[in-house]
């Protein structure tokens, strides 16, 4: 017969007793750098005696290696709305309204009710292999409202409220709401690609998480977790020849130097547009 499992040595300073059905842990915390006050640990929800020691021992370890956080019950959606004023201050306007858009598209309806701490890297895994392959939304009355907005922005028109009342058949208030929203909000009904999910969404997870180092969680779960890849769509390009015959067509236009310039250099498109302006001006 085995022997019941040997507890750890109790420390003097600190306790643990039953709190409901439940078992917790108190001890006092290190004196503040500044004003010498030690603030009181404590943590509750054990099954058992065993595991709130057990909890405790953990807690103190965690203190000495300076990777001790509070336990919160902060979810992800709580933080974000935290986050989303901060980044305004701190991001360029586009980069802030493209974080907050990820996040309320593709985060917090799907883990935002989740606490803060329980986002652990088996959480990120999933929300990743979710987005994937099930990320596409539904169709409803917002990609409705975002699809006539679209169009209209390639005919270089403006949508109003009434008229996505009218065609849409939302609320008024909605259709305000929507026009504000839609030129920030990524396509609702695209599934995250690899750019997305990898590139853009990593990098915001990131800067997200950093964030909330110290104050929810001790360790970034998304470094631990790399994200899934998809088939990169293969492009159509023009062959040595194909080029050549373009440039031989193009010799008389008026900007056959930017064709050569691209040909040659293969300069960004935005690049590019900078120098065709130049050109417009001679």
């Amino acid at each position: 017969m085995k022997g019941k499992k040997k507890r750890t040595r109790k420390p003097s300073d600190g306790s643990v007793f039953k709190r409901g059905r439940k078992w917790a842990y108190a001890f006092p915390g290190p004196p503040h750098p500044l004003t010498g006050v030690r603030d009181r640990i404590t943590k509750s929800g054990y099954e058992t005696e065993d595991e709130a020691w057990e909890g405790m021992a953990e807690a103190r370890a965690a203190l000495a290696t300076e990777t001790y956080v509070k336990p919160s019950r902060a979810t992800i959606d709580d933080f974000f709305e935290a986050f989303f004023p901060y980044v305004r201050t701190v991001a360029e306007p586009t980069t802030a309204a493209n974080y907050e858009a990820l996040a309320r598209t593709y985060v917090m309806p799907i883990v935002g009710k989740r606490l803060i701490q329980d986002f652990v890297p088996s959480v990120v895994a999933a929300l990743y292999e979710f987005l994937l392959t099930e990320g596409r939304q539904k169709r409803n009355t917002n990609w409705e409202m975002y699809e006539l907005w679209k169009a209209a922005t390639a005919a270089n028109l403006e949508v109003r409220p009434r008229e996505l009342v009218d065609k849409v058949g939302v609320s008024y208030a909605g259709a305000r709401r929507a026009v504000r929203r839609v030129r920030s909000r990524p396509d609702p009904q695209a599934s995250c690609s690899r750019a997305r999910s990898e590139d853009r969404q990593e990098r915001a997870h990131h800067a997200r998480c950093r964030d909330a180092g110290g104050r929810y969680i001790s360790l970034n779960p998304i470094r631990s977790v790399k994200a899934p890849s998809v088939p990169r769509r293969n492009h159509n390009t023009w062959t040595p020849e194909q080029l050549m015959l373009f440039l031989e067509h193009a010799q008389h236009h008026r900007w056959y130097a930017l064709w050569v310039l691209e040909a040659s250099t293969g300069v960004r498109r935005s690049e590019l547009c900078g120098v065709e302006l130049r050109l417009s001006i001679w």
